[in-house]
């Protein structure tokens, strides 16, 4: 009997069912294949829809939509792709509870058997990350490892699989059945909001997907029996958790033993706190919820980010807030519980500065409390510091204007204070004068002026009756004036980091080799102290500084002398990470009393070797003017 066949039979089945309802043992008996088949046969019908028709429930599976059935589409093709290939060998091995044969898998993927043994290769060294292995015996293959780490290899591919989406969907590849994950949604936030706990819609989808690997796990009979216990009992989770248990048990009918309720315990325990009352769900900040200790660990760090980068002391809600994240975090790593960031990547890609201020953080961490912090959690420490500086501009003087005039009756005062309260943060009124006083000898970015007269420098005109277009032309002029000044002085301050002797062509193997090449001849040539190499390797442990086909490692520390770039130019790329080829290093030297100036261009070179077709050009220029040239003119691009 064909496959198509079978799933005709499996549906008419359902079809024909009490209530459109059969446990997977009544499939099993009819379609004479054992219940694991009957799964899989129940994953490839789904996968043909965009909403799934059969569900797994506590009374079997349920057929949703009987209509759907009549117009079933041709089974999907194999995967042809090295990628397609790997990913369905890992749902093979992660979701069958049986050994998997290596000519099975030949035929289903009508791939030769040494095509699979060299996907088998690409495997393993992404199963070493979790601690776990393939194993093989003649022809049979296993993945072999604890519990646990299959679950942390799951929950990976999961969230990969969702493309950065934190949205759970009704379906994942890598579960044996389907869930309704609206239902569970909805049981887990009556009992946080029960046992007045919060949790912000990442640690919500985080504690929901860990629920559905648990069910999915424990029903296919892979169950944790053995790891380390935290005593969490008195924790505000732990009603929370059992009150999850007990709906959990009910509605899959599985039993959760002591270590599986550890766990599920733990999960609630790190994504979640006590739950604020207000209005708008932020969680408590009070000291009946943070000891003293996170806020001394809290304090010192933001202190030390405060010197480092020439800010502003940080509000006292913004610390105690940060506190209540620092806390959460290190008890993260304490019960060795990793927390998945969908938007790590692109963080920091489009927030370079906000990142880098974020690994510093974890530097600081590291130094006070000996734990490390992984590019996730560092991402989420960018969301806190991101959104302080969404509202305390970071490193954005404002403009100055002159505000000129015709007296009437004191009308423009009214203009003027509308113009303050709605651009306090971004201009400076050095003048409000009547335009009969006015002289070209008076200075400022630009002028705002009620009267139209041929000015010689920047200026905008508005009604003196003000109007909402007069106040949308006044937002577009600042927000170019303020662009153009930052990408000037950009030009202004790179010119001062670039050296000739410092341009390099040459070839590494490996990015360590690099680095360590790299920071000696600034070392040599006097640019940099004999602490700088360590420095620079500490930043690149702390988190990866490459950006598209590019690194930009740099000291977070005072061991330069003098502002510098070093440019080396790669004959051939080397390997950053495992998938990120590198053409172009710039390693970058700032000096402490630079180091407020230099980050306003940090993000305009991001900008600019971003693109590739602006890389291209750089890699192209074989000495350092061509090079000094290329750049420049590509910087005036972004001059509005």
């Amino acid at each position: 009997m064909t496959l198509d066949q079978q799933l005709n039979n499996l549906l008419q089945y359902l079809s024909r069912a009490d209530h459109h309802t059969a446990t997977a043992s009544s499939l099993a008996a009819h379609l004479h294949v054992s219940t694991r088949q009957v799964r899989t046969y129940v994953s490839s019908i789904n996968a043909n829809y965009d909403t799934p028709v059969i569900l797994s429930t506590s009374k079997g599976y349920v057929l949703r939509n009987v209509h759907q059935l009549l117009a079933m589409p041709d089974s999907p093709a194999a995967p042809s792709s090295p990628v397609s290939r790997q990913e369905y060998i890992l749902r093979k091995l992660i979701s069958g509870t049986q050994h998997v044969n290596i000519f099975d898998l030949s035929e289903e993927l009508y791939a030769s058997v040494p095509t699979i043994e060299s996907d088998l290769k690409s495997i393993r060294k992404r199963l070493k990350d979790f601690g776990l292995s393939i194993s093989r015996a003649s022809d049979i293959l296993m993945l072999t490892g604890e519990e646990a780490a299959k679950r942390a290899l799951i929950n990976h591919l999961i969230r990969t699989s969702s493309y950065g989406q934190f949205i759970m969907n009704h379906e994942f590849e890598f579960l044996t059945a389907d869930y309704d994950h609206e239902q569970l949604q909805q049981e887990l936030t009556s009992t946080l909001r029960a046992h007045n706990l919060f949790a912000n819609d990442y640690n919500l989808q985080t504690i929901l997907l860990h629920l559905t690997i648990t069910v999915d796990r424990i029903r296919n009979g892979n169950i944790i029996e053995c790891g380390d216990s935290h005593d969490l009992s008195s924790s505000p989770a732990y009603p929370a958790a059992k009150r999850l248990q007990s709906y959990i048990e009910e509605q899959f009918g599985i039993a959760i033993n002591e270590k599986e309720f550890d766990n599920l315990h733990l999960i609630v325990f790190n994504n979640c706190m006590p739950a604020n009352n207000a209005a708008q769900g932020i969680p408590p900040v009070t000291t009946d919820y943070i000891e003293q200790e996170y806020m001394e660990i809290t304090q010192k760090v933001l202190m030390k980010v405060c010197r480092n980068y020439y800010l502003e002391p940080f509000e006292p809600v913004f610390v105690m807030q940060f506190a209540a994240h620092i806390k959460n975090l290190l008890l993260r790593v304490q019960t060795c519980y990793q927390l998945k960031n969908p938007f790590t990547a692109q963080i920091k890609m489009t927030c370079p500065l906000i990142y880098d201020i974020s690994v510093f953080i974890a530097q600081q961490l590291f130094e006070q409390c000996h734990i490390w912090v992984n590019d996730d959690e560092i991402a989420f420490l960018a969301f806190h510091i991101g959104g302080y500086f969404e509202n305390n501009t970071l490193y954005q003087s404002k403009l100055t204007c002159l505000f000129l005039y015709a007296d009437y009756y004191n009308t423009h005062l009214k203009i003027l204070d509308r113009i303050m309260k709605t651009f306090e943060s971004s201009i400076q009124i050095k003048n409000a004068i009547s335009v009969l006083n006015y002289s070209d000898h008076l200075h400022a970015d630009f002028i705002i002026s009620t009267v139209d007269m041929p000015f010689k420098q920047e200026h905008v005109i508005i009604s003196p009756i003000l109007r909402q277009q007069d106040m949308e032309k006044l937002g577009a002029k600042i927000k170019s004036l303020k662009s153009r000044k930052a990408c000037e002085l950009s030009r202004r301050m790179l010119s001062t980091f670039l050296h000739e002797g410092l341009f390099y062509r040459k070839s590494f193997h490996e990015k360590w080799d690099a680095l360590k090449w790299l920071s000696q001849q600034a070392m040599q040539t006097g640019y940099a102290s004999e602490a700088f190499q360590e420095d620079i390797l500490n930043r690149e442990r702390a988190s990866s500084t490459a950006y598209c086909e590019l690194a930009m490692p740099h000291n977070m520390q005072d061991t330069v002398y003098q502002n510098f770039i070093s440019i080396l130019l790669l004959e051939q790329p080397i390997m950053w990470e495992s998938d990120k080829p590198v053409f172009m290093i710039l390693m970058l030297g700032i000096h402490q009393a630079s180091r407020k100036y230099f980050y306003q261009i940090f993000d305009y070179l991001i900008e600019i070797l971003s693109d590739a077709g602006y890389r291209k050009k750089l890699l192209e220029c074989e000495t350092f003017p061509s090079f000094y040239e290329v750049l420049f003119s590509l910087l005036g691009t972004l001059i509005p």
